[in-house]
């Protein structure tokens, strides 16, 4: 339900644009004032919410806990209310920021409410508001899906920061990255052209380069292949259900 979560990565490893980027130091600046923050991070799975939210923590000395909603609601009454009560009592006494992921899973029946007119405010809905609302510390909430998230969810949060898929600069200064200084490529891998023709976010750009050495160390050589390259990308295409955007280069 709730584990921190720390990062080696520093500001430097966070592809995104300048503006974005920008947003993310005004909640840095929040918390080294001792003022507190809530902010909503949306966008693409891969794109760097959880890892912008770990290098909080790191630049501020406090710990980040991660929670996924989609753990905290439960179907018996007053359980969820509950368990948010843990969260936000521990985390004001040790001073820890709050990280919840999968927001969708508490704020996900928009359409259902929508379709009959009514609106979505579940009572679960409306504690963890007003404890978020009561917490001086700072809180983040993570979602890839923005069209689910409530008007009045919305409304409490001075900040909402969009992650967006990177460009093809973007994609190819995060495959330079991935890929250590020390490893070996094969002569016919060319990064940009790899970087132009696939749209992948950075999280899964990471998946392939694991993959890509996995399979290297598998078959006992330090020369990462094309092929391994290609497949890691066909499959992370896959994974999202989209095996239409993979075409052999």
């Amino acid at each position: 339900m709730t584990k921190r979560i720390t990062t080696e990565l520093e500001w430097t490893d966070l592809v995104l644009p300048y503006q974005t980027l920008r947003k993310i130091q005004e909640i840095l600046d929040c918390i080294k004032r001792g003022t507190g923050s809530r902010s909503l991070f949306y966008g693409p799975p891969g794109t760097g919410k959880t890892l912008a939210a770990a290098l909080l923590g790191k630049s501020s000395g406090l710990d980040v806990y991660r929670n996924d909603l989609s753990t905290i609601v439960s179907k018996y009454i007053g359980e969820t209310e509950k368990n948010i009560d843990d969260i936000f009592n521990l985390a004001q006494y040790n001073n820890r920021i709050l990280y919840f992921d999968q927001a969708e899973a508490l704020f996900g029946m928009r359409t259902e409410t929508s379709v009959s007119g009514n609106s979505n405010t579940t009572p679960e809905n409306s504690y963890l508001l007003q404890k978020m609302e009561a917490f001086p510390g700072v809180v983040i909430f993570s979602t890839y899906l923005q069209s689910i998230i409530d008007e009045a969810f919305t409304r409490c949060f001075p900040s909402m920061i969009y992650f967006a898929m990177p460009d093809a600069p973007g994609r190819m200064r995060i495959w330079k990255q991935a890929f250590s200084e020390n490893t070996r490529l094969e002569e016919k891998v060319d990064l940009s052209e790899i970087a132009a023709t696939y749209e992948l976010s950075g999280g899964s750009i990471i998946n392939i380069v694991r993959y890509c050495c996995i399979m290297a160390l598998k078959e006992g050589r330090t020369l990462i292949l094309l092929r391994d390259i290609l497949k890691g990308i066909q499959r992370e295409f896959e994974k999202d259900g989209k095996p239409e955007k993979f075409t052999r280069m």
